[in-house]
């Protein structure tokens, strides 16, 4: 799961084989405490190609004597099915549910919204999967069905609702339907907080809040958007009096940070400056106010923890933008999403991690990452990390590693929801049927074994398989059109004067 970030899989399978070879012993998490039942049931039988009936049986395997004649049975329905990880990490010890979770009324645990008709442009089918994720959402609102938990039932919300997908840009895309339907959304960006411009002009106020009398950091304090003033007009602030009301407010701040009294100092920024109202009035505002709320809370939480003075707070703030990775508090400078209120999420299954939701989407994934050198790839395996350049057996090799990860990626996206999962299913040719390096790639691979040409088998209730078509192609107008539009239209002379 944490490979994007660097981690390395093959150095926890070998700590996990030595511990248990020293005698330590293995704890499962076997109880699924987010999801209702039938979806539990779902999920477990896209990674395993199994029914809940057959993964009880082999359950039953565990309680059997070694030399009993029936376990013979048992492994050989052990040995069936594809398995959903090629990968070192497997799931060979499916989860129960723990029935704290229920539906009311009960719903199909995963909706597949499989695009008909034979290989079509992956654009068209794309843009299908956008329309049927609005109407969705749409029907899911008019009639919410209500999240019961430990026998305490609420309705599901616009909040409640997540859309889950592989980059930003596929991001972007779902939240451009959504807005074009009148469906509130909120989209949590996975770019760097410390990166955007609200940290680099935080850290300019905070600057001339440290040294008020500094002409230059107070000239680059009242261009941020904290005051509003335009380049222009800096000739004429440059030897402005303390007592002017653009150079006041930084000597009562200053008094302030002097006490270490940083909760009232960050509270008295946005107030005096009306950072607030001022921001919602421009584009992106929403973005821009809950990133500054955003990182007062994280100097708060520095000052707190290293009782630092001001200007040692403005350089660490700015080694943070500046380092990269090297010296960043873990992950809490992830941008936050736009929105608090009743709406939809969006947000990239990397950005899911640890999330959950009642009801769940999944969108994108149907294209190859553009790599940055297509010769180049990283092995990931038992002898650790290796590099391999050039095209032949070990970029091949490189390709199938990253195959396993999507695997894992693919097991964080199928877990989020609690109530109900939408997943599309793509006509041939959307993601090359097995093509590894396409990230939707083992999870329409798992729905093609559960329901060869749609039909789902009898013993798998938890499924409704929904068809849904691609929107017709424009057709060019022909010349009867053109012709039709001379005679209708007086003016069309003038406005194409080589129309006859």
């Amino acid at each position: 799961i944490y490979g994007f970030r660097g981690a390395d899989v093959q150095a926890y399978l070998r700590a996990r084989a030595e511990l248990l070879a020293a005698g330590a012993t293995q704890v499962v998490l076997g109880v699924n405490r987010r999801s209702t039942a039938p979806l539990v049931a779902a999920v477990n039988r896209l990674l395993t190609c199994r029914s809940a009936a057959a993964l009880a049986t082999l359950a039953a395997r565990d309680q059997l004597a070694p030399d009993d004649p029936r376990r013979a049975l048992h492994d050989q329905l052990e040995a069936t099915g594809d398995p959903f990880f090629a990968g070192g990490i497997r799931y060979d010890q499916p989860v129960t549910a723990s029935g704290d979770v229920e539906a009311d009324p009960a719903l199909p645990a995963v909706v597949v919204l499989a695009v008909e008709g034979g290989k079509q442009a992956i654009e068209a089918q794309r843009t299908a999967v956008l329309a049927a994720i609005a109407d969705e959402l749409e029907r899911v609102l008019a009639a919410p069905p209500r999240l019961v938990r430990h026998g305490q039932a609420r309705p599901v919300g616009a909040r409640d609702c997540l859309v889950l997908t592989r980059s930003n840009k596929e991001s972007a895309e779902v939240a451009d339907a959504l807005r074009r339907r009148a469906i509130p959304c909120a989209l949590a960006q996975a770019e760097r907080l410390y990166d955007t411009d609200e940290a680099a002009q935080l850290a300019d106020l905070l600057d001339a809040i440290a040294a008020p009398r500094d002409r230059s950091r107070r000239l680059r304090a009242w261009v941020t958007d904290f005051f509003g003033c335009a380049w222009d007009e800096l000739a004429g602030l440059a030897d402005v009096p303390d007592h002017h009301p653009l150079a006041e407010p930084l000597f009562a701040w200053n008094a302030l940070a002097q006490r270490r009294d940083y909760e009232r100092l960050f509270a008295a920024i946005l107030d005096d400056t009306r950072f607030v109202p001022r921001a919602l009035a421009m584009a992106g505002g929403a973005r821009a106010i809950v990133n500054v709320e955003h990182l007062c809370e994280l100097l708060l939480a520095e000052v707190a923890a290293s009782r630092v003075e001001l200007d040692q707070l403005v350089r660490r703030l700015r080694g943070w933008s500046r380092d990269g990775e090297r010296d960043r508090p873990d992950d809490g400078d992830l941008q936050r999403v736009e929105s608090d209120g009743d709406a939809v999420q969006i947000m990239t299954i990397h950005r899911a991690k640890g999330l959950e939701a009642a009801v769940v989407f999944l969108y994108g994934g149907t294209g190859k990452p553009p790599p940055s050198r297509p010769d180049v790839g990283i092995i990931t395996g038992d002898d650790g990390r290796v590099t391999a350049v050039g095209r032949g057996p070990g970029l091949d090799r490189a390709h199938a590693s990253e195959g396993h990860e999507y695997q894992r990626l693919a097991y964080v996206a199928l877990t989020r929801a609690q109530l109900r999962l939408y997943l599309p299913h793509y006509a041939p040719g959307a993601t090359a049927g097995g093509d590894e390096r396409k990230a939707y790639t083992p999870i329409q691979d798992a729905l093609d074994r559960l329901a060869p040409g749609g039909v789902v088998p009898a013993d798998a209730p938890e499924f409704e398989w929904r068809p849904i078509t691609t929107p017709a192609p424009a057709l060019a107008p022909g010349p009867e059109a053109v012709a039709d539009l001379a005679l209708t239209w007086p003016e069309a002379d003038a406005a194409l004067p080589g129309l006859t």
